[in-house]
């Protein structure tokens, strides 16, 4: 009986350093994901920025409000935007270096912008004729 109680302990064991060495993977799973996203969210935030700084250019009868909420909008969203394409890259199963994930993130606002425009509900600009 002793002899079975050790093979239960040794495969008990057994199974709970494998569920420590899975957890430990996932752990630095989630920590590589958390870095991608930050950077992909630092990224479209820095683009905000870029504009920003080129408000600083124009003459001052020219500038935006900055006292106006909206004009502040796209520094929240731009940035969580980012962060949810990242997001979506990496459960894609697309593995992202940090260039990568900041170049995403400094590209989103374009992408979105684009999806945008991409309207599928646009009627056709070709006009079949009366016949058709």
């Amino acid at each position: 009986m002793e002899k079975n109680s050790l093979q239960h302990e040794n495969t008990t064991g057994g199974t709970d350093h494998l569920g420590r060495q899975l957890l430990a993977r996932l752990q630095i799973r989630l920590h590589k994901m958390e870095v991608e996203i930050a950077l992909a969210c630092i990224g479209g935030f820095s683009v905000n920025l870029l504009q920003l700084m080129e408000y600083s250019k124009l003459p001052k009868p020219e500038r935006p409000d900055f006292k106006d909420l909206l004009f502040w909008l796209p520094y929240l969203v731009w940035p969580v935007l980012s962060g949810v394409l990242a997001f979506a890259y990496i459960e894609s199963g697309i593995s992202l270096s940090p260039l990568l994930a900041l170049n995403i993130g400094l590209s989103a606002p374009l992408i979105f912008r684009a999806m945008l425009e991409a309207n599928p509900m646009k009627p056709n600009s070709i006009d079949p004729g009366d016949g058709a």
